[in-house]
Parts: C-alpha cells; structure tokens; sequence
C-alpha cells in the first residue's frame, strides 16, 4: 500500500501511526489485517472518562489497499495545500483496544477556538461519549458562533451504545439543533452489514428518532476496506430503508474515495449523502476542501468557550445535517394517487400517493376520503404512512362509510406550519350488493319455511 508521509512529520508519524499526513511517496508491503476488539471500553464511572490502552498497533496491521481501476474522474483537491492529516479508527472507536484522549493529531494541526477569524465555515459539530454531557446551554452557546446542527454516535458494531446519546440527542433538540445520528460501522460483509443496520435502526427508534432523521454510516475500520466495501455499505443501506430510514449518509476520510485513489464509490452512494473527513494542518477561510460534497469535517481540534475538551468541526455545504429546507405555500407539489382493492371484496382499500415535492419531506400526508351518498357526511382523514421508497399509503377501511356507489379520495400534505395543501385526487367505485333468493320446505302448521340466498356479489 502506498502512503504520503510529510518530511516535517516523519517521526511524528513514526511514533503515532494512526494519522496519516500526506506529501512524498513511501512502499508499505505490508499485507496484515487489524483485527476488531469486540468487547465494550471501559469507563471509570466517577468520572465517566474512557480508561486508555497503552497498546499502539504498529504500522503493519493496517490491511493492504483495494484500489479501484474503474475511477471515472479526478480528485476535486487540486492544487490545493495537501499538508493535511486523516483521522484514525484507533482514535475513534469505542470497541479499540486504545482509548480517545491521547489524540496525537492535536499535536500536528492547529488548535482552533471559536470566533476565530480566517477559519473554514463552521455550521455542526459531531459528538460522542467522549464528548460527555453536552447541556442545553453549552449547546445555545455554540450557535452563537455557527453551529446550526449536531451528529450524535449512536452504536458501533453489534453491541455498544453510546450511553450519552439520550441526553445528548434531547439537550441538542431543546437547544433547537437539527439532529442526526452515526454509527461507527465494522461490517465486512452483506450479512453483517444488514446486522449492524438492524441494531442502528433499533436504538434509533428505542430513542424516539423520526424516520426522518439522516442515519450515518461511519467507514474508516481498516477490515472494511476491501472489494466488497461498496456492495456491503449498499446492504447496510437497503436494511435501513426497508427499517423506514429514508435518508441514509456516509462519512469516510478522503483517501478511501474513489475520486481520491480509494475504493468507496461516490457515484452510487451520492456526492451529496457523502461526508469527508480531511485536516488540514491549518485551517484557513479559503479553503473550502471537498465542497462538491454533502460537508467536510475539517479539524478535530476545535474549542468552545468554557468547555475543556475540543470537538469535531464540520462544514455543511447542502444543509443535510443543519437545515431543514424551508416551505411554504409557494413551493410546487405535483403527484398521484392510486387505489386498489386490496382483497377482491370491496371491503379494504389502498391509497397510495406518490409525490414530487422538490426535495422536502412533508410533514405528513392524508388521504380525505368519502362516498357521494348523502354529500360528505361520512368524510374520514386518512393517515399516511411513508415507505422507504418515498410513496405514502393508508388502508381505506369501507366499514367506515357503510356506503355503496361512488367514492372520492383527496390527497392532502401538511406543511410545516400546520397547513394543509391540496394535491391530487382519484376516485373508486363499491359496487352494490346483489343476491338472489329462493323460498322452500314452507310449514304451514308450523308457520316456518327456509330462505336460500345464492349469488351474493361482493361488496362492502
């Protein structure tokens, strides 16, 4: 595997693998893999800080890299200053067998505190147990200087939970951030990478997230870095939609992009969903790195007033992890809405409304429904339930309505400020009962006599 040493850091980089900086060309031949410690850190619960390893891989546990021969264009970073340092898995995960607080790259990039001037766009941070309790007012003061939203570590691998993302999640929310979540991924396999999804998706929910909130996968495990990456990062994708996670990122340092040299690629996943982590050794406003991306995370060495210990610092450049986008009555919302008889009987029927609403999530979706017997007197609102896909269904349940003969189904959105706005419209038809009747085994002694029904239609 080929790496970049800068000749100004080569014994730094000599004591603290972990950190890759970037200049002249150097052979690694290595070919051996890290293996995952699969067993929780430990925590001195009277001061809830992570206990530190004093084990450091050396450079020869990190795997040989795949490289990618189907690149189809060139790094964005061009003629830029590529002094720069990639954040390390051993720094980062809660299952490595080192801990987070002897974090080598503060010695080489700069320290930066807020409100500084000639720095890189400040717009969210991300945080996770080692970040500790994060207060409602700690989290208004970071807004002051910029900071709009908060990525939350939720889980990594198949057991750990962060057990600060509870407080975490609902201070940030109080403060009024936009909320997301990431798990720091292990998976080396389709079937592992559904399992990890599969236990994002249930913490998510056991914390009360919408199905709204953008899931991020966090790739920078070494095992991970093989020809299989792109396919199992797609199974761990697909296992979230169909969980009813609609709105999946990925974070991964620039090395592993296929627009870089590496291997994941940014034209399935979206240049858009995709997150990139790259320091620069000092930050400055004219940078502007990885901009054709969703947002780049450019300093893990960023200070706030009155609170200890530094923080991960992102740029967004979309808005995915700090905007909702905004909407009014103004914006244009086309669709269709199908019906289907969901059993032959007339009795239960599907709505399904597949909308164009450019780009923004309504807050819900209804399905007005009633039967033109008698104007609208038995008028029901139906609730829509989102697909992974993006349509929204209900079951129309005719027992409601008791009627025969023509329905009407109007498709209706409610926009953030409570307001509903009509969309598109369909109609269905309840066929009426038919049924033939026939009379026999008449007793008049006993004043009885059988009735036989045949050819009864269905209906609802």
């Amino acid at each position: 595997m080929k790496k970049f040493f800068s000749l100004g850091a080569v014994f730094l980089c000599l004591s603290t693998y972990a950190y890759i900086p970037v200049q002249v060309l150097a052979e690694d031949n290595s070919d051996q893999e890290t293996s995952i410690q699969e067993t929780p850190a430990t925590y001195d619960s009277t001061n809830s800080t992570e206990i530190e390893s004093s084990t450091t891989p050396s450079s020869s546990e990190e795997p040989n890299e795949v490289s990618n021969s189907g690149t189809e264009e060139t790094s964005a970073l061009i003629d830029e200053n590529l002094d720069y340092y990639e954040p390390s898995p051993l720094d980062r995960s809660n299952l490595a067998l080192s801990g987070r607080s002897s974090r080598s790259t503060r010695e080489a990039i700069d320290r930066v505190n807020a409100g500084e001037s000639n720095r890189p766009r400040v717009s969210f941070v991300d945080v996770s147990s080692h970040n500790g309790t994060i207060t409602v007012a700690q989290y208004q003061m970071m807004k002051i200087y910029g900071v709009k939203g908060v990525v939350v570590k939720l889980t990594e691998g198949m057991t750990y939970l962060n057990p600060y993302a509870d407080s975490q999640i609902k201070n940030a929310k109080s403060a009024g951030l936009k909320v997301s979540v990431y798990h720091y991924s292990h998976y080396t396999s389709d079937s592992g990478a559904q399992a990890e999804a599969a236990y994002f998706a249930k913490n998510a929910i056991a914390l009360g997230l919408s199905k709204e909130t953008v899931m991020v996968s966090d790739i920078e495990e070494p095992a991970m870095r093989i020809a299989s990456l792109n396919t199992n990062t797609l199974a761990f994708k697909n296992k979230l939609n169909s969980d009813g996670f609609g709105k999946v990122g990925y974070y991964l340092s620039r090395s592993w992009l296929n627009v870089a040299g590496g291997i994941f690629d940014t034209g399935l996943f979206g240049k858009s969903n995709i997150w990139v982590a790259q320091y620069p050794y000092s930050p400055t406003a004219s940078q502007n790195w990885n901009n054709d991306f969703s947002s780049w995370q450019w300093s893990s060495n960023f200070y706030f007033p009155g609170i200890a210990h530094p923080f991960d610092i992102n740029t967004d450049y979309t808005g995915l992890f700090t905007e909702e986008l905004e909407w009014d009555e103004s914006i244009p919302v086309t669709g269709t809405t199908t019906i289907i008889d969901k059993v032959g009987s007339e009795t239960f029927y599907s709505a399904t409304a597949n909308l164009e609403t450019s780009g923004r999530i309504p807050t819900s979706v209804y399905f007005l429904t009633w039967s033109e017997k008698n104007g609208q007197d038995d008028l029901q609102w139906y609730l829509g339930q989102r697909h992974s896909d993006g349509t929204y269904s209900a079951t129309i349940d005719i027992k409601n309505h008791k009627d025969a003969g023509n329905y009407n189904i109007h498709t209706y959105i409610k926009l953030p400020d409570g307001t509903m706005k009509y969309v598109t419209k369909n109609n269905f038809t309840v066929s009426k009962p038919t049924l033939s009747a026939e009379v026999g085994n008449y007793n008049a002694d006993k004043g009885t006599f059988d009735v036989k029904v045949t050819g009864v239609s269905p209906s609802g």
